[in-house]
């Protein structure tokens, strides 16, 4: 269990090291392709914690069932921390923090990666509540592969 917390919380703070560097990498392109529409900048917010949740979990199957084949024990928390380091930035750069108002350090990234006051709100309400289902899928995905 103290392993799961450990790796969980090694997760959580490397995503939120380099949440805004992975955030701008991600939205700036992303931005050009988004007509000028709050709808299409939240859509693509849903989608891409979407698209990340669903790679994730392919990791994550994959892990398993390379520790159920091989037998071993290490390749699943292997596969599947790996994978963790890849995903927890996507879910970082989305989730809340500090008290300057809700979701305003995202909307900040947002806007200074390209997007309007409305097209950084709609993004940043959006892709948030998809942000804190990754971070369940993160967790539950660790207890599976520690096997608790």
């Amino acid at each position: 269990m103290w392993l799961v917390v450990a790796v969980a919380l090694l997760l959580v703070g490397w995503g939120a090291l380099v949440r805004r560097r992975v955030g701008l990498r991600v939205w700036r392109p992303l931005l050009r392709r988004v007509p000028d529409s709050a709808l299409a900048a939240g859509l693509f917010a849903v989608g891409l914690q979407l698209a990340a949740m669903i790679a994730y979990g392919c990791a994550v199957a994959l892990g398993l069932s390379l520790g159920d084949a091989t037998g071993m024990s290490w390749p699943a928390p292997t596969v599947i921390g790996l994978a963790g380091l890849l995903q927890a930035p996507i879910v970082m750069m989305a989730m809340p923090d500090r008290g300057a108002g809700p979701y305003a350090e995202v909307r900040a990234m947002l806007e200074d990666a390209g997007a309007t006051g409305a097209q950084g709100r709609a993004a940043a309400w959006a892709g948030g509540p998809a942000a804190f289902l990754a971070m369940g899928l993160i967790v539950g995905s660790l207890f599976a592969a520690f096997d608790v």
